[in-house]
Order: C-alpha cells, then structure tokens, then sequence
C-alpha cells in the first residue's frame, strides 16, 4: 500500500543519507518511491486542501512537495496556479450563496479578509459585484480571456 505523500516525505526525512549507499536499501526504497501516490492523486488531494481554505504553502507541506512542484503540477494538470484555483474556489463560495445576502457572513465563511476583499476580488473575476449578480444584474456575455 502507498504511503500519501506527506507520510513519505516524513519517512524519508528521517532516513540516514548513509543508507542510501546499501545496496539492500536501494532496493525497497525505490520500491516506496515508485509507489508513491500518483500526480493525479496529489493535484486531487491540494484541490481538496485548497478548496477548504488552507493556505498553499501549507497544503504543500502536508503533501510532502514543494510550492513550486505543486504550481508545476497544477499549471500543467488544471490549468491554473494554486493561488488562482483558491481564488476561484472562493468566487464560486460566493456565486452560490450571493442571493441569500448576508454578503459580510458570506465572506467571512469563503474566507475573505473582509466584504471588501471579497467585493474586489469577485469583480475582478465576474465583472460586476456579488449583490448585482445576486439581484440579477449579470454581465453581458464576452469571449473567455487568459487569467492573469
């Protein structure tokens, strides 16, 4: 069975560099790095992570990889950073409970500094601010662009 990659990057930790030049060691330890978890794996995983609120530098850490292994990986598997896939995690937060218009509640629960933070972020993203898209005032429809 695979260990999730912070428990290996934990174990590894604590292996003497010594070891390494055994060859009975190399063996087995090559075994548990092949079966590692596999990328798909660890991206679901920092998803996961990320769409709780954890920051990226700490979901990288619990993940056993670097904060740029993890923005490679994600660029090259999802599209995005981690920091823009967050963001867009929140926005969503925000999309789905915009109508019901405690807007301070809503960002503080999505994880927003404050009303304010979240207003400015969400324009940036959709255009307009959460209490017009709440009370149906939409933009009007344009071409996708790149995220910067």
């Amino acid at each position: 069975m695979a260990l999730p990659a912070g428990d290996l990057a934990q174990a590894l930790a604590t292996v003497d560099p010594g070891m390494l030049l055994d060859p009975e060691m190399i063996g087995p330890l090559a075994q548990v790095l092949a079966n590692g978890p596999p990328l798909v794996d660890l991206v679901r995983d920092a998803t996961r992570l990320l769409a709780e609120g954890e920051p990226v530098y700490s979901a990288s850490r619990k993940l056993g990889v670097s904060e740029r292994q993890l923005r490679n990986l994600f660029d090259r598997l999802v599209g995005v950073s981690p920091k823009q896939f967050a963001r867009l995690q929140r926005v969503r937060l925000v999309l789905a409970d915009a109508h019901r218009g405690d807007l301070a509640g809503l960002a503080a629960r999505a994880g927003y500094y404050d009303q304010s933070h979240m207003t400015t972020e969400f324009c940036r993203l959709v255009g307009i601010p959460p209490g017009a898209y709440a009370s149906g005032r939409r933009p009007s429809p344009t071409p996708c662009q790149a995220m910067t």
